[in-house]
C-alpha cells in the first residue's frame, strides 16, 4: 500500500512527466536517490519515463566501489 509521500510524489509526477520521457536518475547509493529510483519505478506504467541510472565513483574516500557496487545492483 502506498504512503502520503508516494502518493504525493505520484501526483507531482504526473505533472511534470509521462510514459515518452526519459529520466536520468543520478544515484549514490545514499537513501534520498535510492528512494528516488524506488518511487520512478513504482510509476504507473502510464507516466513511468524509461529509466537511466548515473553513479559516478570518484574513488576519493574508502567505501566507494561498495557503493558503487550496490547501485549497479540496485539498478539491474
Amino acid at each position: 500500500m502506498a504512503d502520503a509521500v508516494e502518493v504525493a510524489f505520484h501526483r507531482a509526477a504526473g505533472r511534470l512527466i509521462d510514459g515518452r520521457s526519459v529520466a536520468l536518475i543520478s544515484v549514490s547509493g545514499g537513501g534520498d536517490s535510492v528512494a528516488l529510483l524506488h518511487l520512478m519505478a513504482r510509476l504507473s506504467p502510464k507516466l513511468r519515463p524509461q529509466i537511466v541510472v548515473a553513479h559516478l565513483d570518484h574513488r576519493l574516500r574508502r567505501g566507494s566501489a561498495v557503493d558503487r557496487r550496490f547501485v549497479e545492483r540496485l539498478s539491474a
